[in-house]
């Protein structure tokens, strides 16, 4: 768990960091058509809880956990799919963010 903990840790830096870039390549919901099934579980399981102040650190930390443990995905599948799962939750955080600030 704690390597799975820390790889969504780094991929939600990561995507912090380069959010700017994906915005311009369009929105969460077409990021989220290109993921595996994998990555669009968790994405999926994620995205309703998402608002514009939610710490997705601990949101995909609080979903995904749960589902690694009953056996809905494989700790090496959700390892290798959150970092992807985690970029498209960041854009649909960012456009309830515009949306708030409207």
């Amino acid at each position: 768990m704690k390597i799975l903990h820390k790889t969504i840790c780094f991929s939600l830096s990561f995507a912090a960091i380069s959010g700017t870039a994906f915005a311009d390549k369009g929105n969460s919901e077409a990021c989220a058509a290109s993921l595996s099934p994998t990555g669009k579980t968790i994405f999926e399981a994620v995205a309703p809880s998402v608002e514009a102040e939610t710490n997705l650190k601990k949101l995909l930390k609080k979903k995904i956990r749960p589902m690694v443990m009953k056996g809905k995905l494989k700790r090496k599948d959700a390892k290798a799919n959150a970092p992807l799962a985690g970029e498209c939750l960041l854009l649909l955080k960012q456009e309830k963010q515009s949306l708030s600030k409207t």
